[in-house]
C-alpha cells in the first residue's frame, strides 16, 4: 500500500526533526547556566517561587544553584529523607515480620488463644492473611477456643502525623497509624443500583462495618456521591450520600478508623471461611512471654521502598520513618523517635538539622521546611558514601515516562528512562528531585522545588521538564 502524500511529508519532516535532535551540540556549563537562569527568572515566578540545586558528582562541583538555601515545603520529597535514612540505618534487608503466636496445639487441633504481633508492614494484604491461615491449617489447627488478640505495642497511640489536617480523615492520603496494617488501612466502597435499590458493597468485607446511605437515584444527571468514614464519632460507620445514575457504578477507597480492629475482624472472619472455628472475639494486648511463633509473613525493606516511592504511599513512609528508631527502641515508638534519625542523616550529609524543620516522614505536613540544597546533599551523600543505598534508591524512584508517578510524563522524549526522581505535590507545591543521566552519559543530581503557585500545576511541570531537558543537554 502506497502511503498518502500527507503521510510521506509527515515522515520526511519527522526524519529531518530526528536528525536535527541527534546532531544538536551539547551545551557548556556556562551556556547551561544561562538557559537555566532564563527558566528560573521567567514571569511565572513573579508570583510563584522556585529553588533549584544541581550537582555534578563526576566533577564534584555545583552545576547550578538558585535559591538553593531557601526553605520550601517538600511535599512528598520528604520520602527521599525517609527512604535514604531507612537504607542507611536499617539496611535493605531489614524485614517486616508479622508473627502469629500461640500455646501448644492440642491433639485435637485446638488453640486456647492466638496473638498477632504487628510489625508495621505497610504492604500487608488480605492475601497475606490467607497465607497465615494456610499456615495454621498446615499446623493442624481446627479451632481457636479463646480470643484473637492483636499486639500493637510497637508504636505509640498517635494515629496521625504532626500538622496533618482533620478534614482529611476519610482520605487515604492521611492514613491512620498502627503496627497492624491491612489493605493500606482502607476499605473500598462500591455503590450501584440493582433492581431499583441502591447497593453498597465493601472490599475487603468485614461484617462489623456498616454502611449508612442517603442516596437519590437520578437517571437525568451524572452521579455525584460523597464517601466518608464515621470520624470522629464511630469506627464502625461508613457513609455514602448524594445521587447516583442507575447506569453507573461508583467506587471510592477511604480510611478505616480503627485499622488494627479491621485487621483482626478480617482475620477472624477469614479463619471461619477457611474452616477454622473461632469461639471468641477480638481484643488487644501484648504477646505473653514464652509463646511460640506458629505462622509468619516477612517482607524486606527493599520491597516496601518500591511502592513507597513509585506510588508515593504516605502510610509506608510514615511507618518506615517511625521504625528508624527500632534499633534502640522496641515498643511505644513515637514519630519523634524516627525523626531524630533523619536528623542524623542530615548531619552525615554535612548540614545542620537545626536549619530545617522536619515534621513527618511523608511530606503531608505543611510544617516541613527544607531546601533544594539539603535534598541534593543527601542524594550526593548516598552517591559517594553509600553506593548500595544509592543504587537501590535510584531504582525505586519513579522513572520518567516509564512507571510510578512519572509514568505519564515526557514519554517518547530523551528524558524517558533517563530521569529517576521523586515527585512531590500539595496544593500550591510541586517538587521533583533525583538523578538524571545526561546525553553525554554523565550522572547529575538535582532538586527542583516550586511553591506558591495558584492552580498552575501544568505550568510547573512544563518548567521542570524544560530544566531537565537542559540538564540532559549538558556536556
Amino acid at each position: 500500500m502506497v502511503p498518502s502524500i500527507f503521510l510521506q511529508r509527515f515522515l520526511l519532516l519527522f526524519l529531518l526533526f530526528s536528525i536535527h535532535l541527534s546532531s544538536q551540540s551539547l551545551h557548556s556549563e556556562a551556556e547551561s547556566r544561562r538557559i537555566l537562569d532564563s527558566l528560573t527568572h521567567c514571569s511565572f515566578f513573579d508570583t510563584a517561587s522556585v529553588s533549584v540545586s544541581v550537582f555534578n558528582p563526576v566533577t564534584g562541583k555545583s552545576l547550578y544553584g538558585y535559591n538553593e538555601n531557601k526553605l520550601f515545603h517538600p511535599a512528598s520529597n520528604m520520602k527521599i529523607f525517609t527512604s535514604a535514612a531507612a537504607l542507611v540505618y536499617l539496611g535493605p534487608d531489614y524485614s517486616f515480620n508479622t508473627n502469629v503466636f500461640a500455646d501448644n496445639v492440642t491433639s485435637s487441633g485446638v488453640l486456647q488463644g492466638l496473638w498477632i504481633k504487628g510489625c508495621g508492614d505497610p504492604d500487608f494484604s488480605v492475601a497475606d492473611i490467607d497465607s497465615l491461615i494456610r499456615q495454621l491449617q498446615l499446623a493442624g489447627i481446627k479451632k481457636i477456643e479463646g480470643q484473637i488478640t492483636g499486639d500493637v505495642s510497637l508504636l505509640d497511640t498517635v494515629i496521625w502525623g504532626n500538622g496533618w489536617m482533620w478534614d482529611d480523615a476519610s482520605s487515604t492520603d492521611a492514613p491512620f497509624m498502627t503496627p497492624l496494617i491491612i489493605n493500606k488501612n482502607a476499605v473500598t466502597i462500591r455503590t450501584y443500583v440493582k433492581e431499583g435499590k441502591v447497593v453498597s458493597e465493601l472490599d475487603p468485607y468485614a461484617s462489623y462495618l456498616k454502611v449508612w446511605q442517603d442516596i437519590a437515584i437520578d437517571s437525568l444527571h451524572n452521579s455525584r456521591l460523597q464517601f466518608e468514614n464515621g470520624y470522629p464519632a464511630s469506627s464502625e460507620l461508613l457513609k455514602v450520600y448524594g445521587r447516583i445514575n442507575p447506569r453507573d457504578t461508583v467506587s471510592e477507597t477511604i480510611n478505616v478508623l480503627e485499622p488494627a480492629r479491621y485487621f483482626l475482624e478480617l482475620f477472624k472472619e477469614r479463619c471461619k471461611a477457611a474452616g477454622i472455628e473461632v469461639a471468641g472475639g477480638v481484643s488487644f494486648g501484648k504477646v505473653p512471654e514464652k509463646l511460640s511463633i506458629i505462622a509468619s509473613i516477612a517482607r524486606p525493606l527493599s520491597e516496601v521502598l518500591i511502592d513507597l516511592n513509585k506510588q508515593s504511599r504516605n502510610l509506608s513512609a510514615e511507618i518506615a520513618m517511625r521504625l528508624l528508631a527500632i534499633t534502640h527502641k522496641k515498643e511505644g515508638i513515637r514519630d519523634y523517635d524516627g525523626l531524630k534519625m533523619i536528623d542524623s542523616l542530615i548531619v552525615a550529609a554535612g548540614l545542620h538539622p537545626e536549619d530545617y524543620r522536619i515534621a513527618d516522614g511523608s511530606g503531608l505536613s505543611r510544617y516541613n521546611l527544607v531546601s533544594s540544597k539539603l535534598i541534593s546533599s543527601v542524594l550526593t551523600y548516598l552517591f559517594y558514601q553509600k553506593p548500595e543505598a544509592y543504587s537501590i534508591l535510584r531504582d525505586v524512584f519513579p522513572s520518567m515516562g516509564m512507571d510510578g508517578t512519572l509514568r505519564k510524563r515526557m514519554k517518547s522524549t530523551a528524558l524517558q528512562g533517563n530521569v529517576y526522581a521523586k515527585t512531590g505535590t500539595l496544593s500550591g507545591v510541586s517538587c521533583l528531585s533525583g538523578y538524571i543521566h545526561t546525553s553525554s552519559g554523565s550522572p547529575l543530581i538535582f532538586s527542583i522545588m516550586m511553591q506558591h503557585h495558584n492552580g498552575k500545576l501544568n505550568r510547573c511541570l512544563q518548567i521542570q521538564h524544560e530544566i531537565l531537558g537542559e540538564l540532559m543537554n549538558n556536556e
